[in-house]
């Protein structure tokens, strides 16, 4: 004897509950997506960059990307590079500050858009279209001095809560005319362009970006390095004159530069 099995409303919407906790499903009624609030992406960018170059030396600044809270979409950074310099085109040459290059992620190129942002004025932000206001005048600097603003695309389409920082290098060129001992600040933005969705929908999802920031420490363009080394044969030595010791001292100049009459350059180096 076969029994026929109740087909009521009820004891399908049974049925169907069981299969649903059976699978793991859960279902969300419409209108209550969560009962979490979202919380917005945060990004933040860290750099690494020598204190005191060579004039003339490339450098290799390592932008490092990172994101707090929820998934951003479309990240990027901005890059203010102070391409006047201490007196930029007013001795009727070349810039004299730092210039872009190129830019990798673990040796491969990223995609980057190259401005002149004037001090004190605007420009449009190739990625977002968005309204840039260029950072201000640098104290003691050529005026008026331009900022040379390297738009970076992350290589990633989002970027999620966990995902390891990113480094971006940036190739640079310090001006063998850059002024001795003169600090050229660098400052820098991150954002992500889509915002906290993946639909280019600004007027629901604006653009997310943190402010514009300085970089520390200034880069300060150095000359000539000395380093002084004991050439004793141990690290301790008895004194007097029955007890010759020697130094060495190793003078490292920057490239292309010229050093004339180098006496006695170190009398006391550590």
């Amino acid at each position: 004897m076969v029994k026929k099995l109740n087909s009521s409303p009820l004891s399908l919407f049974r049925l169907m509950m069981v299969a649903i906790i059976a699978f793991g499903l859960v279902v969300v009624p419409a209108g209550q997506a969560s009962a979490r609030p979202a919380t917005a992406p945060t990004p933040s960018v860290s750099v690494s960059l020598p204190a005191a170059p060579f004039i003339g030396e490339l450098l290799a600044i390592n932008f490092t990307f990172s994101n707090a809270n929820d998934t951003g979409y479309g990240p990027y950074m901005d890059v203010f590079l102070p391409l006047s310099g201490a007196d930029g085109t007013s001795s009727g040459g070349a810039n004299d500050g730092i210039s872009f290059i190129s830019a990798n992620y673990l040796g491969a190129p990223v995609t980057t858009n190259i401005l002149n942002c004037p001090a004190g004025t605007s420009v449009t932000h190739p990625l977002t279209g968005l309204s840039v206001s260029c950072p201000a005048q640098p104290g003691g600097l050529f005026s008026p001095f331009v900022w040379q603003m390297v738009v970076i695309t992350m290589p990633f389409g989002s970027f999620v809560p966990g995902q390891p920082d990113a480094t971006v290098t940036i190739n640079a060129q310090l001006s063998n005319r850059a002024d001795l001992n003169t600090g050229l600040p660098i400052q820098v933005r991150s954002g992500f362009m889509f915002g906290a969705d993946p639909l280019d929908n600004p007027g629901t999802d604006p653009v997310i970006q943190s402010s514009i920031s300085s970089v520390t420490p200034v880069p300060s363009p150095d000359l000539i390095r000395l380093v002084k080394t004991y050439s004793g044969p141990e690290d301790e030595t008895a004194t007097g004159p029955n007890y010759p010791r020697e130094y060495t001292v190793t003078a490292t100049i920057a490239p292309g530069q010229t050093i004339t009459s180098l006496q006695n350059p170190l009398h006391s180096a550590h």
